[in-house]
């Protein structure tokens, strides 16, 4: 809570970067901290993982930039990366606050999502509606995250009696509880999230300078 609380606080006070150097001072600090003995500071201010918020802060931040730096040999180089990560993890033992486990993962992260957000500009252009439907099914997809097991669980208890049915019937529940989970996302982002969303960022934005 400690840590959201500065992370707002860097946010009220309405400067473009004040949350990124906010983020720069704890990760420097983290990285004093990160083989001290745990304290209470350290667990709720101190943290290695702040090094990934900072690098999808930076991600959200300058995606108009970033995005358009060869989208495509991001995404090559990001896979290429994690199988290099995958391999020294599994080779070496490092422990959990091993503060290059968190910026090598949080690299990883940083150029999928400019990379995938360069090539979507190019996906959008070429297949318009398609292109469409995937934005904003990604636009729903932490909606999808939060409320799929809810759903999906709901249906299962549903079909329980009808464990005996014939296959076909299994794999049409199967998939029509998919297209619940995902026509839920959908509506809830697009009627609840979007709009909440927009209207917290209008209120955070600065007001427009009103003639005299």
């Amino acid at each position: 809570m400690m840590f959201y609380g500065v992370c707002t606080l860097a946010l009220l006070t309405r400067q473009k970067n004040a949350l990124v150097w906010m983020l720069c001072l704890l990760v420097g600090l983290s990285f004093l901290q990160w083989d001290a003995v745990a304290t209470p500071v350290k667990g709720t201010l101190f943290s290695m993982y702040e090094i990934e918020f900072l690098l999808g802060v930076l991600s959200y931040q300058y995606r108009a930039f970033f995005s358009k730096l060869f989208p495509g040999l991001q995404i090559i180089c990001a896979i290429a990366l994690y199988l290099v990560m995958a391999w020294a993890m599994d080779r070496y033992a490092y422990s959990d606050e091993y503060p290059l486990r968190f910026i090598g993962f949080g690299t990883i992260a940083f150029l999928l999502i400019n990379g995938a957000l360069g090539v979507e500009e190019k996906f959008i252009a070429r297949f318009g509606r398609t292109a469409f439907l995937l934005k904003r099914l990604g636009d729903a997809s932490y909606v999808l995250y939060l409320s799929h097991w809810l759903i999906l669980s709901i249906m299962g208890k549903i079909a329980a009696p009808m464990a005996q049915a014939p296959l076909l019937f299994v794999i049409a529940w199967h998939l029509f509880s998919l297209f619940l989970c995902l026509a839920f996302a959908l509506v809830f982002s697009e009627r609840i999230e979007m709009p909440m969303h927009r209207r917290i960022k209008n209120a955070f934005s600065p007001s427009p300078l009103k003639p005299t």
